[in-house]
């Protein structure tokens, strides 16, 4: 029996040839570009989630706006291209002279500056376009029923809730009928 429990294992082994530094600085591989974009992306992420907690705590009076912007800008990349298609999804901001906007595609939320920048699409009074809209300002924004259908199931400005599988729409009130 030996001393050492793994020894056995070299005895007859040409493995265990040293290395050179400059053997060594030749086997370890550079960086990929893959992987540095992989870190970028990482880091871009975390500064992210950073700015977005610390927005949080700052001005918890415009977070839910944010929240909101945030959520339409997840439904928006369910949507082709990753736009609203024309008259599916509106917004409402309490700014002077016009307060609903068509909306085509969110571009973002710029928290130094708290407003939220809108491709919106053109209607009798307003051209398409962008604009920039203060985050105290922004209201609400909804998905008509009777616009083009949407690929994610959204009922917007009904008073009605959405009917489960299988049930008739026309019964899906929200409203329970009281018992004779």
């Amino acid at each position: 029996m030996t001393t050492k429990p793994y020894s056995s294992l070299h005895e007859n082994s040409d493995d265990h040839l040293e290395l050179t530094p400059e053997q060594m600085n030749d086997t370890i591989e550079e960086p990929s570009a893959d992987h540095e974009a992989l870190k970028a992306q990482i880091s871009d992420e975390l500064h992210q989630q950073l700015a977005l907690e610390r927005f949080q705590q700052e001005r918890p009076e415009l977070w839910i706006q944010v929240s909101r912007i945030g959520h339409l800008m997840d439904l928006q990349g369910e949507c082709e291209h990753g736009e609203f298609p024309p008259g599916s999804c509106f917004i409402y901001a309490n700014v002077p002279g016009y307060q609903n906007f068509a909306v085509k595609k969110v571009l973002g939320v710029d928290l130094d500056t708290c407003q939220t920048t809108i491709d919106i699409y053109g209607d009798n009074d307003l051209e398409e376009g962008t604009i920039m809209l203060p985050l105290e300002a922004i209201s609400w924004y909804g998905f008509p029923k009777q616009a083009v259908p949407l690929t994610f199931r959204y009922l917007g400005f009904s008073i009605k809730r959405a009917p489960e599988k299988g049930q008739n729409p026309s019964t899906a009130t929200g409203v329970t009928p009281k018992a004779p």
